[in-house]
């Protein structure tokens, strides 16, 4: 499974990756809680962004990249025949001082050519952005995987994950 990790808000990360979602006719889902406590799904649009991401505050709920050709519900993402279109993400969120990593994973061994596409251009922006870094302090191969947005060291806290408390800090190198 290949991953990425990054520390960024979704908020911000969304609109950054807008030429990728195009090129490769991704949808970005965000999961919600419905008045009867269920995780739904709903797809993101620049104009719904904010109203969507004022639903994602539970550790439990996460996000999708899926191909927009396939037309993947819910219960269907992790199905044999569909995760091979699909990409998890968790994380994002944050909060006056602290933000949450973002992890990304591609789900399925052997993925869709475009879904894979889609991943390693975002990897590859990402690589060569100047105003992203890229490792954290750690003594394992994992850790220099991290990108992170330079503009925010200094300014806030990065966590791997924003509700547990033990969760140690992210430090950049």
């Amino acid at each position: 499974m290949s991953y990425i990790n990054i520390i960024m808000p979704l908020s911000e990360f969304y609109p950054y990756i807008q030429h990728e979602l195009k090129k490769y006719q991704i949808e970005m889902a965000i999961e919600y809680f419905d008045s009867d406590h269920k995780i739904q799904m709903k797809i993101a649009t620049p104009d719904n962004l904010q109203e969507q991401l004022s639903q994602y505050d539970h550790p439990n709920l996460g996000f999708y990249f899926l191909d927009q050709a396939q037309n993947i519900s819910k219960d269907k993402i992790y199905k044999d025949e569909y995760c091979i279109y699909a990409i998890a993400g968790e994380g994002g969120r944050e909060t006056e001082d602290t933000l949450e990593k973002i992890s990304l994973r591609i789900i399925s061994k052997t993925p869709d050519k475009n879904i894979k596409s889609f991943f390693s251009a975002i990897k590859r922006k990402l690589n060569n952005d100047e105003n992203f870094g890229k490792g954290v302090q750690g003594g394992s191969r994992f850790h220099d995987q991290h990108f992170y947005l330079k503009s925010w060291v200094g300014h806030k806290f990065f966590k791997s994950d924003l509700y547990n408390e033990k969760a140690p800090l992210i430090i950049p190198k």
